[in-house]
C-alpha cells in the first residue's frame, strides 16, 4: 500500500489501513518501544488517544520507527 502521508511504499504487517481520523498506523519498532499492538490506545502528551489500527513495515527499512495518522487528528 502507498502511505500518502509519509510518501512510501508500506506493507500492513498486521490489522488494516486507517479509516477513521482517531487510527494510527504503527512500524513494528515503534509499537515495541511503547508496548502496544493492534486495538491499543496510544496518545502524546495529553492529546486525545489514536487507535492503533495496523503494524506496517516499509520493505526498505525494517527497523525505521514511523506512525502516520490521518488528516486532521490530533
Amino acid at each position: 500500500m502507498l502511505e500518502p502521508l509519509l510518501g512510501y511504499q508500506a506493507e500492513i504487517a498486521d490489522g488494516r489501513a486507517r479509516t477513521d481520523p482517531g487510527d494510527v498506523l504503527l512500524s513494528p519498532a515503534v509499537a515495541e518501544r511503547l508496548h502496544v499492538g493492534v486495538g491499543a490506545a496510544v496518545s502524546a502528551r495529553g492529546a486525545p488517544a489514536l487507535r492503533v489500527v495496523g503494524l506496517v513495515r516499509e520493505p526498505d527499512c525494517l527497523s525505521c520507527e514511523r506512525a502516520a495518522a490521518a488528516p486532521g487528528s490530533t
